[in-house]
């Protein structure tokens, strides 16, 4: 707690002092503050990058993430029923989060698309990549879901 206290007032102040926008030092907050895939765990809202992140909208997807077994796991919550449908896979790794969904029946795991985001500001930011230099769709985010 305290060393993150320290980290956090010193990039503020360094913001300060190089005149660099507020924004910077709150993007460097928020990258420490998730540092590793234990800073993930709870739920959280995929929302068009554009979109009001207070008037949180219904055509969102939920997630959950959670640690089981010491092995980093994700899901896509069902609005409806409250259902968990497991995702293929998820990573955070150097800065980097990534997560799969499974393919419908008929669809092999590789012809499905990876989201792969990044720290901007205070949330995630990325698109689903079918390669790692092909994107499909707009612009996401994803953002802490409130308590």
């Amino acid at each position: 707690m305290r060393r993150t206290f320290c980290s956090q007032i010193a990039a503020i102040g360094l913001g300060w002092v190089f005149g660099v926008k507020p924004g910077f030092a709150a993007s460097l907050i928020f990258a420490q503050a998730i540092s590793k895939a234990d800073d993930l765990v709870g739920k959280w809202h995929l929302l068009g990058s554009t979109e009001d992140e207070v008037s949180i909208p219904r055509h969102r997807m939920d997630l959950i993430f959670r640690i089981e077994d010491r092995q980093f796991r994700g899901a896509i919550l069902s609005r409806t029923t409250g259902e968990e449908i497991p995702l293929s896979f998820v990573k955070f790794e150097d800065l980097t989060f990534q997560l799969q969904m499974r393919p419908p029946e008929g669809k092999d795991q590789a012809s499905m698309p990876i989201l792969t985001m990044k720290p901007v500001g205070t949330k995630l930011e990325g698109r689903w990549m079918t390669s790692a230099t092909e994107s499909v769709g707009p612009l996401l985010k994803l953002i802490r879901a409130p308590k």
